[in-house]
């Protein structure tokens, strides 16, 4: 009979490395095939010399077929693949052609196809029993929850029987591993100070994690079917300091908070995590994990039994497209977008709930000093820098500044300095090459008229720069298909014919969102640039409709739709004053009400709740919307689901929030309601 054979995906990193560690510790009865992507490395040559247990497979994680298909010919007719250890780098750090998700969903087919009986997978806690459910907003944590689902889906489709694929789910949380002594560890450390205060962050060992790893294969029919949120500590950060300078007799290394704040801002993926950290976090059960190894290390053992310098040959946080290198590189070698970009962080901090404080304030008027400085210089001396996209870019981030604490004429000035620099550029067709450069002007430009009612600057030239095959007439053509209207056309309710192409476009992109989701896919930003300059800027330059016209209440429902969808910013609800005020001023004076069915007021309310209104509206918004959905008929949060989802609509965005209105409108005593009587 051949010998068993695992695949360890990872093996020269951390986790895959701890799990091979600790199966050789345990003298495990098993072949190791340890994937490598290049097995001449010196990393590679130095496990290969561990034991004659282990055979190097050369592969990637993108090529998944062809890496099973080398691991069986590795493995020989004396070894037969039998489990998997799956792993994988979070986005923008070499995947290739897949990304993190398309990885490992094809490493899940591959290992069945192969014949794998047990497979383990390590994720990521999302707070403990949550995690199954819980995807969150954090990217990488949602890429893993998409593995999970497509391993459990898989598995569970497979006939009973001894040759069904069994699994174990590995969820650790923070690496101890985190805390290097180069920049990115810490920036690690300064941003756990930073963001979570007194909250403390659980977090473990690689050790601890191929621990669990190796026992799950030594012990198949314990760990089968389980899910471990792993954590072997759980402290603030500044217990974490106080033991680490009590266990190495030197203080934690940090470093300026404004980098902790740049690249939380800057990359969402960090941003994300980091909120996360702070309004939910991990929820390991630590107690019973020691039950079960009663040698998982707290920070204090792992401190006594890792070495520091063995810890510095892997970065914490990871950039999330090659572009979000670029610029986060600009930092290091542009004065001007340093304290730009540091201005726009501090502008942020502020806004997502940090309190605005003398050192905070002092310290963006001195970043805003030195940019606004370095800019005026630039500008006098040279038009190829002072026209480059890092100028670009260090006003843009200026007028977010402005725009965030309501300076509109600032605002409004980098606008227009932003407008000319474009135009010696060429317009907007001189960025086809740098569509993220482009989507955040224009994300800015929008952001600045709806919440001043004001002209959008780049209105003229934004459809120069829409590339022949994204013409409106091919986009509309496919939103006007048979379903376009389902339970509703445009036309019934006398809306023009530019409004009614416009809802048809806005459906066309809910639904291209929404098949993506449903597909696990992710849009390029190309469909996000097109949908604002298709929809938004031509909704804005729709005004001849009456103020209190049916016309009027369903542009400014697509506006306030599109600016949900479009113009989010990270951790902030943005103020759009003039168009929440004058979307109520119209739903409540709207002339001819009737002429709209049930089913459209409830999406105008539902819609206005979501994207714009404040707590302040809730006195008449919640009984409108309890009233309208006693005369739609229907009897619970799933029906008038269905109805809404006829209509823009996006469900992974809208449909817990749109719930939570629901039951709020639901709950109210109608005879008692001040606005009622």
């Amino acid at each position: 009979m051949p010998d068993r054979a695992i695949l360890v995906c990872g093996a020269t990193g951390k986790q895959g490395g701890a799990v091979i560690t600790q199966l050789l510790a345990s003298n495990a009865d098993f072949v190791i095939l340890a994937v490598t992507r290049n097995a001449s490395s010196p990393s590679a040559k130095k496990l290969s010399e561990k034991s004659s247990k282990i055979r190097l497979v050369q592969g990637n994680l993108s090529e998944t077929r062809a890496l099973f298909d080398r691991a069986e010919e590795v493995a020989g007719p004396t070894a037969k693949l039998w489990g998997v250890f799956s792993v994988q780098m979070p986005v923008g750090f070499g995947q290739g052609k897949l990304n993190e998700a398309q990885q490992g969903k094809a490493v899940v087919d591959e290992a069945i196809r192969a014949g794998a009986l047990f497979f383990v997978y390590s994720s990521v806690d999302r707070h403990g029993a949550d995690s199954i459910h819980n995807p969150t907003q954090v990217p990488h944590f949602v890429s893993k929850h998409e593995i999970e689902q497509h391993l459990l889906a898989r598995t569970a489709a497979l006939p009973d029987g001894a040759e069904r694929m069994r699994w174990c789910i590995l969820r650790p949380t923070a690496f101890m591993g985190n805390l290097t002594d180069d920049f990115f560890g810490r920036v690690f450390v300064t941003a756990w100070r930073m963001a979570l205060g007194d909250k403390p962050l659980q977090l473990v060992s690689v050790t601890d994690i191929g621990w669990f790893g190796a026992q799950a294969f030594l012990r198949p029919d314990e760990f089968a079917g389980r899910s471990l949120s792993l954590a072997g500590d759980e402290l603030t950060a500044a217990q974490a300091a106080e033991r680490f300078k009590a266990k190495t007799g030197r203080e934690m290394s940090y470093t300026y908070e404004i980098f902790c704040k740049l690249l939380m801002w800057m990359v969402k993926d960090v941003g994300y995590m980091f909120q996360w950290f702070r309004e939910v976090g991990y929820a390991a059960d630590i107690a019973a994990l020691r039950e079960m190894h009663p040698g998982l290390l707290d920070f204090e053992g792992w401190l006594e039994t890792e070495t520091i310098r063995d810890l510095l040959d892997g970065p914490v946080f990871w950039i999330q497209a090659k572009a979000d290198a670029l610029w986060f590189e600009l930092i290091a070698t542009d004065a001007a977008f340093m304290h730009a970009a540091a201005v726009a962080a501090e502008a942020y901090s502020i806004r997502t709930g940090d309190k605005e404080t003398t050192a905070s304030t002092r310290q963006l008027l001195h970043h805003q000093s030195k940019a606004l400085g370095l800019i005026q210089e630039r500008l006098s001396y040279s038009q190829q820098t002072s026209i480059a996209d890092a100028t670009i870019l260090a006003v843009l981030y200026l007028a977010f500044h402005a725009h965030f604490f309501l300076d509109y004429q600032i605002a409004k000035n980098h606008m227009e300095g932003l407008r000319k620099i474009v135009d010696v550029r060429g317009g907007l067709s001189a960025f086809n090459d740098n569509t993220k450069l482009v989507v955040e002007l224009l994300k800015c430009d929008l952001n600045i008229a709806l919440h001043n009612g004001t002209e959008p600057m780049f209105f003229t030239d934004t459809m120069e720069f829409m590339s022949p095959h994204d013409s409106i007439a091919q986009h509309q053509k496919r939103a006007e298909g048979p379903e376009a209207h389902i339970g509703w056309k445009p036309a019934d309710c006398g809306l023009g014919s530019d409004l009614s192409q416009a809802w048809d476009l806005v459906r066309f992109f809910s639904e291209k969102i929404n098949a993506a989701a449903r597909g696990k896919r992710q849009l390029p930003r190309e469909t996000l640039l097109f949908a604002m300059i298709s929809v938004m800027y031509r909704l804005l330059r729709m005004k001849d409709f009456e103020a209190t016209s049916v016309n009027e209440a369903i542009r400014l429902g697509l506006l306030a739709f599109s600016s949900h969808i479009f113009l989010r910013l990270q951790g902030v609800k943005v103020s759009h004053s003039y168009l929440r005020d004058t979307y109520r001023d119209c739903l409540l004076h709207l002339e001819a009400p009737d002429a709209l069915p049930i089913r459209v007021w409830l999406w105008l309310l539902m819609i206005g709740s979501l994207a714009i209104f404040t707590s302040a509206d809730d006195s008449w918004l919640l009984p409108w919307v309890r009233t309208n959905v006693e005369l739609s008929e229907t009897t619970n949060w799933d029906e008038l689901r269905g109805r809404l989802s006829s209509m823009p609509w996006i469900g992974d965005l809208m449909d817990e929030p749109g719930r939570a209105i629901y039951l709020a409108a639901m709950s109210l005593d109608m005879k008692s309601h001040p606005w009622l009587k």
